[in-house]
């Protein structure tokens, strides 16, 4: 039981990390949000977003590229809306 213990500790210890990251990766997300809008460009870009894909895809070892990239579109998908819904002044994007 102590080795199970340790590995929960060990998995709660990445999913601080793991949320920082992603909570990180919306704040930079959003400053580029911001600069889109400021050139009228559009928000979702299919082609960055595909490029993500196959990256983070090319970085899975346990899990399948396909799970990888599922984990990904989730994330894109919440960060997107975030901005989307930011641009309705329905949240307030922090700087």
């Amino acid at each position: 039981m102590e080795k199970i213990e340790k590995l929960r500790k060990q998995i709660d210890d990445i999913d601080g990390r793991i949320a920082k990251l992603i909570d990180k990766r919306a704040s930079v997300a959003a400053e580029i949000g911001n600069l889109k809008i400021e050139n009228a460009s559009s928000i979702y870009d299919p082609l960055r977003e595909a490029d993500i894909l196959r990256r983070v895809a090319l970085e899975a070892k346990t899990l399948s590229a396909d799970d990888m990239q599922l984990i990904y579109r989730t994330i894109l998908n919440t960060i997107r809306k975030y901005l989307e819904l930011s641009l309705l002044g329905l949240l307030f994007i922090k700087h």
